[in-house]
């Protein structure tokens, strides 16, 4: 769609640079996530459930973050507190999150591959299904 390369001049905020001690800002990682998710509305109805998801779990990490800001100020912190209250899910909320950016990134990348080799069809869902097992 030529509306996706100018989706991606668009998005904002973007993710943030780690800290030089290796940690990422939560609030600005979540607000880069859900500017993201966004794009899923160019992809299609057949991107819901994946939007869905992600949405799901940017909102788990935003109820735990929610709990005690100062505390999870960074995605490090909200890693490690799960070590002590094992109902913060941020591990897992994580883990679909990049599952799922990786399944997106590898979907588009095989959409281009096919259309630099000349290959242009309606039909993704092959594409579709090699990125889900990839990922």
């Amino acid at each position: 769609s030529s509306s996706l390369p100018h989706f991606f001049s668009q998005i904002s905020p973007l993710y943030p640079s780690p800290t030089p001690d290796g940690k990422l800002d939560t609030v600005e990682f979540l607000e880069a996530t859900k500017s993201f998710i966004k794009m899923y509305d160019l992809l299609g109805t057949t991107f819901y459930v994946v939007k869905r998801d992600m949405s799901g779990n940017v909102d788990k990490l935003y109820k735990t973050y929610n709990k005690d800001p100062e505390k999870y100020k960074y995605l490090n912190d909200l890693i490690y507190g799960e070590r002590s209250d094992p109902h913060l899910y941020a591990v897992e909320a994580l883990l679909w999150l990049k599952r799922a950016m990786e399944f997106t990134v590898i979907f588009i990348r095989g959409i281009t591959e096919k259309h630099h080799k000349g290959v242009l069809s309606d039909r993704l869902d092959h594409i579709a299904t090699e990125a889900y097992n990839q990922t």
